[in-house]
Parts: C-alpha cells; sequence; structure tokens
C-alpha cells in the first residue's frame, strides 16, 4: 500500500529574498524562513500519525534548518534519512548570481525563454531529464519503505520534479508547478493536495 506523502520546500532563504539562484549553493533561513518552517510543522500537527512515519530530505543546509524547526514545531523526534536525490537542480556556473549577472555574463543567453525553462539550461548544470533520472528512484523507494506516512523536505525545482514524476505530469506542465513557501503538497496515489499555512485560513 502506498504510503500519504506530505512535499515541502524549505523556508525563505536570504538568496531567495536577494533574488538569487541558489542550486546547490546554500545560505541561511531569513526570519521569514524560519517562521515558515515552524508554520509547517504547526499545518502538520493533527494530521498524521507519529508512530507510523518516515522523514526523508536533501542534505542542503536550507533544507537541514527547515526540518528541524518544521519537526519542532510538530513535536517529532524521528530520525530524518538524508538523500543526495533530493537535492535542488544544479544550476552549474549559475549558482549564487542574479538574473542580471546571467544577462552580463552570458549576453542573450535567456532570450526567448521564460524561467521555468532557462533553469534547466544552464553551463554545467541539470537538465530536465537529469533531475527526473534522479529523483524517479528516491521516489519509488520512499513509496515502498512501509511507513503509512513519509514527510519529504526539499527544494523548489525539485519538488516541482518530485510532483511532476508522481503524477506523471508531461514536461511542460511539471517546469510549470508553482513552488511554494507558505504551503505544502500531500501525494496520495489519488493525486496531490496544496495545504495552505497562510494563517488568514
Amino acid at each position: 500500500m502506498s504510503p500519504t506523502i506530505y512535499l515541502f520546500r524549505h523556508g525563505q532563504t536570504e538568496f531567495n529574498a536577494e533574488g538569487r539562484l541558489q542550486g546547490r549553493v546554500d545560505s541561511p533561513l531569513t526570519p521569514l524562513g524560519r517562521h515558515q518552517a515552524r508554520r509547517y510543522g504547526e499545518m502538520l500537527r493533527g494530521r498524521i500519525d507519529p508512530s507510523d512515519l518516515a522523514i526523508f530530505a536533501s542534505p542542503l543546509g536550507r533544507v537541514r534548518e527547515t526540518t528541524d524547526l518544521l519537526m519542532t514545531a510538530a513535536g517529532l523526534a524521528d530520525e530524518v534519512l538524508f538523500d543526495d536525490r533530493l537535492m535542488e537542480l544544479s544550476l552549474g556556473q549559475w549558482e549564487g548570481l542574479t538574473i542580471e549577472d546571467i544577462d552580463a555574463l552570458w549576453p542573450g543567453a535567456l532570450d526567448g525563454l521564460d524561467r521555468n525553462e532557462w533553469l534547466f539550461m544552464s553551463p554545467g548544470g541539470e537538465t530536465y531529464e537529469d533531475v527526473v533520472q534522479r529523483v524517479t528512484p528516491a521516489l519509488a523507494q520512499i513509496e515502498a519503505c512501509g511507513a503509512a506516512t513519509c514527510l519529504i523536505v526539499s527544494h523548489g525545482v525539485t519538488g516541482r520534479v518530485l510532483r511532476g514524476v508522481h503524477g506523471a505530469l508531461p514536461r511542460e506542465t511539471a517546469i510549470r508547478l508553482e513552488t511554494p513557501q507558505d504551503a505544502f503538497f500531500r501525494l496520495t496515489p489519488e493525486g496531490c493536495e496544496r495545504i495552505s499555512c497562510d494563517e488568514r485560513v
């Protein structure tokens, strides 16, 4: 029987706030990002059975920080299984840069493309197919872990691809899925449910 999976993106980071591309480069959570991570945990309380749970996460620092805050707020003390396959899309030579930096250093590289497309075209970075190839077996292993509920704490682009693989979505749909930091997703064999963490809801 397939588990219910809750998929989270890390909270806002300093690079997010500055408009810098992150990829595998790390930056710490902002005060808002730490608040978002705690809200994840608060919203998770009462939704899961902590006695039959497995937690998987990217090993990057911003996800580790998010996971710690989420688990504390949710009252969880489980072991986290860190998996390199859940890391963010590698952006090669563009990591740590702004769009303005890329335009200056690679004139015309982004012309005619929206952000969802050019993220997969960085020099030395990963393609969409590369990410699919690494997350597909990771998701299959998570689904076969035997727990009734699984938490995955990952990243924006990787989270899109995970949802795309889970829902058998075409590439053009998957790369344009939203990547919120004030909501998370409940994945079941029946589909994908968005759960808002907006305190006004």
